[in-house]
């Protein structure tokens, strides 16, 4: 088809999270401004997603026609640091629990994990 990832996965995170477009500074606050599409503040289902037409070099492509999903647990951020693959976890915190709670529960599940060959965890 012609489209390349990034195309998509750009277009999509705009259209599902708005763009920045500026501050207005209050007297005692500054708001952010955010221009979202209108059928997007409410919340979005996959099926949304799916109906959703992304603007590419290729033309207009309905992302059902290029993507599917499932359900599965997930990290929060892969990136790089010193040429190594970095991954942060965040989480909403239950009622009643503190940080270092779920940070102490976090690193015990990590460090018992078996992780596959080139994978290793490092608390930091």
């Amino acid at each position: 088809m012609g489209v390349l990832p990034n195309e998509i996965s750009s277009e999509l995170f705009v259209a599902l999270n708005g763009i920045g477009a500026g501050t207005i500074k209050g007297r005692y606050d500054n708001y952010d401004i955010k221009i979202m599409l209108d059928n997007t503040i409410d919340g979005v289902t996959p099926n949304d997603v799916l109906d959703m037409r992304i603007p590419t070099r290729a033309g207009s492509v309905m992302v059902g026609t290029i993507a599917d999903y499932n359900f599965e647990s997930a990290i929060s951020n892969i990136s790089r640091e010193n040429t190594n693959i970095t991954v942060r976890v965040e989480s909403d915190i239950e009622q009643g629990l503190t940080p270092d709670v779920v940070q102490s529960q976090l690193t015990s599940f990590a460090q018992a994990y078996q992780y596959p060959s080139g994978i290793s965890f490092e608390l930091g």
